[in-house]
Formats: structure tokens, sequence, C-alpha cells
């Protein structure tokens, strides 16, 4: 996948997770296959579980506010506003 979750995280082959924005998906093609993998790894993560995936989406932005991803300028607004 040309845009894909590894292109988001500082390094995933050594296990590094860390959040890196977004400058590596470079058009809308690479955003939209990061999101299809973002959505299929929620999925398998939360087995399908609509309140998993709710609790999930409650804590997202407590989660990217408490992580270095403020420093992307990515992180400013609570969710859904």
């Amino acid at each position: 996948m040309a845009g894909s979750f590894g292109h988001v995280v500082a390094n995933q082959d050594a296990g590094d997770y860390r959040y890196i924005g977004t400058r590596l998906l470079e058009n809308g093609g690479d955003r939209g296959e990061a999101v299809e993998e973002m959505y299929g790894m929620i999925m398998f993560l939360s087995d399908g579980d609509p309140e998993r995936i709710s609790e999930a989406r409650r804590n997202a932005l407590a989660s990217l506010q408490a992580s270095d991803a403020r420093q992307y300028g990515t992180v400013t607004a609570p969710l859904g506003s």
C-alpha cells in the first residue's frame, strides 16, 4: 500500500508506532488507502463491537493529546466538532 498506517507512524518495522503526522500521505489516493487500512485495524481490534468502537472514539483525542502528536499540528479540536 502506497498510503498506509506505516506512513503516519515513526517506524512500524521497528515497532515504533509514535504518530508523526500525515505529511507522507501525498495525495487523496494515499490518504484513502491509509484510512482503509486503519479502519480494518479498528474492526480487528474491536471485533466489530459498536460499544468498543464508540469508547475508542471517545478516548482517541485524549490519547493523541497525551502523545507527541500536537507537534504535527493535526490535533486541535475535539472529535466531531
